[in-house]
Order: structure tokens, then sequence, then C-alpha cells
């Protein structure tokens, strides 16, 4: 079930599975790096914001071509680095 992840949780996680944190003007983006190596996967949080909703997870997800359940499950710390690089697909760079 997709719930509302809270910004400070959401950014620790994100970060504990490879992914870096970028500021943009109104935003935080969270890039996932394998291999040293940006990729196109890629989380938007509101620099306002303080929990991340879960339409702007479905939305995400949309645009990543992924779940909304498996992106939650990424922001939420359900899944680990390897099953976060199975649900992006980038299992043979992680090799």
């Amino acid at each position: 079930m997709i719930a509302p992840v809270k910004a400070r949780d959401l950014r620790r996680n994100l970060l504990s599975k490879g992914f870096v944190e970028v500021e943009a003007r109104d935003h935080y983006l969270f890039i996932l790096h394998v291999r040293e190596k940006k990729t196109s996967f890629l989380v938007k949080l509101s620099r306002s914001a303080d929990a991340i909703r879960r339409d702007e997870i479905k939305v995400n997800a949309k645009g990543l071509r992924v779940t909304g359940n498996d992106l939650h499950r990424i922001m939420s710390c359900e899944a680990d680095h390897a099953e976060t690089l199975r649900i992006h697909g980038t299992r043979e760079l992680a090799r």
C-alpha cells in the first residue's frame, strides 16, 4: 500500500541505496548512481514539502516506468540496494 513518506526519511532511505542528492531551484533531486555513473532513475521532492504524498509517488513512478508500489518500497526502505537495481533494470551494471 502506498502511503506518504516523510522528507527526512525519504532522503535517508534514498541516499542509503546509491542515490545522490542534487539541489535544483525549487526541488531536491535524487539521482540513482551505479558504479559512479548517473542513471535516468530520479526522484523529485519539493523543497517546501515535509513529506512526499501518495499522488506524487505515483506521478514519479509513472515517469520512471515503474509501479507506484515499487517506488514506494524504495522510498520507504522496504527494498534494499539490490532490489532497487532490479526495479530499475540495472542489475547487469551492479555486477
